[in-house]
């Protein structure tokens, strides 16, 4: 409910629509796509478990990977080595969807960033494309220094899970608090 009601980057995507049926529309069509991706998660998960079952690779004696968030590439690499170029266009498609997911968690910082914040405290001051080109670098460098920051506390996905569901859970209730709620919400003059 989290990423799909109180989400700035899911607003932000619903909001290039044409009309309120269209974001609708995509909402509903992209539940499926999303438990179909959920599920090739889990999948992929017990495929690798699988072939791994009898070789830990982080236990071996040889340890080819340092830590549990280096098994899928491990996994790529080692099932796909002997087709050349293959393991490497596994490799291009994971980065480009999390590059991709990156660019848009940082161009929806940069917005909220303009239109709430440097607008409502500088009126004068007219945002240009420039300002957001500058804004969206300064979120790309402080989101590179948090993630060697994360890296250096532990498991890379068990940090950012834990990070999720602390930043999730209150943008919802404070979604939730302003959306049902008028005593909440700045009174009208």
């Amino acid at each position: 409910m989290s990423s799909y009601g109180g989400s700035q980057i899911q607003v932000q995507r619903l909001m290039t629509l044409k009309n309120i049926n269209k974001s609708k529309r995509a909402t509903l069509l992209s539940i499926p796509m999303l438990v179909i991706f959920q599920l090739l998660c889990c999948m992929c998960g017990l495929i690798i478990y699988a072939y791994f079952r009898f070789c830990d690779p982080l236990s071996s004696a040889d340890r080819p990977i340092q830590s549990a968030d280096q098994l899928l590439p491990y996994f790529i690499t080692t099932t796909l080595s002997y087709l050349p170029g293959l393991p490497g266009l596994c490799m291009c498609g994971i980065f480009s969807a999390s590059l991709s997911t990156v660019s848009s968690a940082i161009n929806s910082l940069a917005s909220v960033t303009s239109e709430d914040f440097l607008k409502t405290i500088f009126p004068k001051l007219k945002v240009t494309v420039f300002h957001n080109k500058v804004i969206s670098l300064v979120f790309g460098a402080l989101c590179v220094g948090v993630s060697f920051l994360i890296a250096s506390l532990g498991h890379l996905i068990k940090m950012s899970v834990l990070i999720a569901g602390l930043v999730a859970g209150p943008n919802l209730a404070v979604f939730l608090l302003a959306a049902c709620t008028t005593t909440a919400n700045e009174e009208v003059r």
